[in-house]
């Protein structure tokens, strides 16, 4: 636990109560701090609402204040206060048609997802927890506030949160709660899948994800998520997860290579991916292509992001049950004799001087990607000299 950002978020509850309002840390803040687990940031439910907020303290951001939530900046943290509230029908089966500002944390609480998330806690420490959270908390069980079906209902992103719990705490879904995920499976493919994949990357990257695997399969979501509902080896890649991975690029690299006739732009599609992920997915899977083909260590190390690094291991290992540390990629890359190739002692031009009756073509970036191997794989000195020699004699091969 970070005493610090505790400490901080006491003071910004006492504010809170001295200007006459009631104010409590909730959520996942409150359940991690009774886990003895890392708390990165903090909620606060409070009954006073926006404008009062913006009264209190000198720096507020109204990020969603038709919802009830501001933004608090104070001593350089930011805390998201949200005034108590109650929620009617969900038509788009994410946002309340209707949010009503109510006086107490108790019927706050009673609009959350889970148990383990509706508990409050006053800048005393001392806890409001009236669906036994803690309770829950001790058994390592994750059951829904009130009837399951209504909180699936109103937001069937839930069913994957739920999941995505077992897989980051361990705890294991109870058995009501889990029957009602698996009768209300299908709502989930009116919820963007957007919102599903950022579950998924969490899902997959926790410690317990083996776990959280075998409970996805019995939910049968993976029937309403696009390309696992279409596809054996999709889910046959899905089911024979084990470890966690560090990004959605990565699964997605492993599906890619062990099933190469789904195209990556077919996922991008499907899973409406960012450029940045489509792009960290073509990477990996050349590296995994150039593994191989028995291209060098220096060659697959050279044309992968350091910040991959990790990823690749994972994705061999996952693949074909290879290990590599990213330590060993890291200092294959610091004993490089180039790092791009700008770096190379020759360009085009050069190349046009040494074949002047060559017209302008494709051939001088076949050339230079030659070079550039040959000077990477260490075959070559990056020596413009010896590069011209190098060229003639090729040239002559040839």
């Amino acid at each position: 636990m970070s005493k610090e950002l505790f400490d901080k978020a006491a003071n910004v509850l006492f504010a809170i109560e001295k200007a006459g309002f009631q104010a409590y840390i909730v959520g996942g803040a409150v359940r991690d701090y009774l886990l003895g687990r890392p708390v990165e940031d903090i909620d606060i439910a409070s009954s006073a609402t926006p404008e009062d907020m913006m009264s209190i303290f000198e720096k507020v951001i109204p990020v969603g204040i038709e919802h009830g939530t501001v933004i608090v900046r104070y001593e350089s943290e930011s805390f998201e206060v949200t005034t108590f509230r109650t929620e009617s029908s969900y038509s788009d089966f994410r946002h309340p048609d209707v949010v009503e500002y109510v006086g107490d944390i108790y019927t706050d609480l009673a609009r959350r997802d889970y148990t383990i998330n509706a508990i409050a806690m006053n800048q005393h420490f001392e806890r409001i927890d009236p669906f036994e959270g803690e309770i829950d908390l001790k058994q390592a069980t994750i059951r829904t506030v009130g009837p399951p079906n209504e909180r699936f209902t109103e937001d069937p992103l839930r069913m994957m949160r739920g999941i995505r719990f077992v897989s980051q705490i361990g705890f294991h879904m109870n058995e009501r709660t889990l029957h009602a995920i698996q009768k209300n499976a299908e709502l989930l493919q009116y919820i963007a899948m957007e919102r599903i994949a950022v579950e998924w990357e969490k899902l997959i990257s926790g410690s317990y994800v083996k776990k959280a695997i075998s409970q996805f399969l019995t939910s049968r979501l993976i029937y309403y998520i696009p390309v696992f509902s279409e596809d054996d080896f999709i889910r046959q890649t899905v089911e024979s997860l084990e470890q966690p991975l560090d990004h959605l690029a990565t699964f997605l690299a492993i599906c890619h290579v062990k099933q190469p006739k789904i195209p990556i732009q077919y996922w991008q599609k499907q899973w409406k991916l960012s450029n940045q992920t489509v792009n960290q997915v073509i990477s990996l899977v050349r590296a995994v292509n150039n593994w191989e083909a028995n291209k060098s260590m220096n060659w697959i190390v050279y044309q992968l992001p350091d910040s991959l690094f990790n990823s690749f291991s994972l994705v061999l290992m996952t693949y074909q049950g290879i290990h590599v540390q990213s330590s060993k990629l890291a200092s294959v890359q610091e004993q490089l004799p180039i790092q791009t190739r700008n770096e190379l002692k020759v360009n085009g031009n050069d190349l046009m001087n040494w074949f002047p009756n060559q017209p302008k073509g494709p051939w001088i970036s076949q050339w230079l990607a030659y070079i550039e191997e040959a000077v990477v794989d260490g075959e070559l000195s990056n020596d413009h000299t010896e590069i011209s020699e190098w060229i003639k004699n090729e040239s002559n091969d040839t």
